[in-house]
């Protein structure tokens, strides 16, 4: 523990007596989650608006023409239990009717109130999961109470298909980002322990094992990556705000995800993908680099 208590002492006395070294360390470590979480909201951004997209893509379930009020209303709890249905509102056939209105003249209007009235009682259903279209629809459709069911199924088939895209493409950009952020901050990592050579040579002439001599530089890559989290998180928040300022919050009719709705995901992630990368930076850096000079007694 006190050899432990030594090694965090050298981590944090390391930051600041290389502060050059670490401020270029740090100000690489941001760029890199500044595009890596930019890039990860506007997936997020992009996935929530087809989700909005999706939901207003409806079907309309017509009643049987004659159902009795209890066939119409076991109709809709009915619907209601399918899994996949996301919403369900009832609309009886007097307004349908007065839906259509502006479609009849006055007086033919009048002609079909109560029981000349030509429209079916019907439900408007969205549903969750898009790919999950056909089969919710044949649920739908196989109910005896179910007369006609009118809905666009290509539509929702391009839906899903294009989402499936995004979802793929953003989590392959995610991917070469992190990938890309880590050999970055390893390289600038390295110059660092290149900096150091010397200090790392008395450590090594005087028996220090390779975990010893690590250790203090997984500390200083941890707090890096710390420091490189809060001031990614610090900017993305503004810059964030200031995006859905720009656009009121909404895009071709389409709510935006606020940042307040996901303030402690993007925390944690800063959090956690800075650190981890500032670890595994330094430990790459100095495995080689050990590994180079010949190494140390384990």
């Amino acid at each position: 523990m006190r050899n432990f208590g030594y090694l965090l002492r050298e981590g944090f006395r390391s930051v600041w007596k290389n502060r050059l070294m670490a401020a270029a360390s740090i100000c690489v470590l941001v760029a890199c989650i500044l595009i890596t979480g930019f890039a990860s909201l506007a997936f997020i951004n992009i996935n929530s608006v087809f989700e909005q997209i999706g939901h207003q893509n409806v079907v309309v379930a017509y009643a049987q023409k004659g159902a009795s009020e209890a066939d119409v209303k076991a109709m809709g709890e009915t619907i209601k239990g399918i899994q996949n249905v996301s919403g369900v509102e009832f609309l009886s056939k007097d307004e349908i009717l007065e839906r259509y209105k502006s479609s009849f003249s006055e007086e033919l209007f009048q002609q079909l109130q109560g029981e000349n009235n030509p429209m079916q009682d019907a439900y408007i259903i969205t549903f969750y999961d898009l790919e999950l279209f056909d089969e919710t629809l044949a649920k739908i459709e196989a109910l005896p109470q179910t007369e006609s069911v009118s809905a666009d199924n290509g539509l929702a088939e391009k839906l899903a298909q294009i989402r499936n895209i995004l979802v793929i493409a953003g989590l392959v950009v995610v991917v070469l980002l992190v990938l890309v952020s880590l050999f970055i901050i390893s390289n600038t990592i390295k110059l660092t322990v290149y900096s150091r050579r010397l200090e790392i040579a008395i450590m090594k002439a005087v028996g220090a094992t390779n975990a010893f001599i690590r250790m203090p530089f997984v500390v200083e890559g941890a707090v890096l990556g710390l420091i490189s989290a809060a001031l990614s998180y610090g900017i993305t928040w503004l810059a964030y705000d200031k995006v859905l300022g720009m656009f009121d919050g909404a895009v071709l009719g389409m709510d935006l995800v606020p940042f307040d709705s996901m303030w402690w995901l993007v925390l944690v992630a800063y959090v956690a993908g800075g650190m981890l990368t500032g670890i595994l930076g330094s430990g790459i850096s100095m495995g080689r680099y050990l590994k180079d000079e010949g190494g140390a007694p384990v």
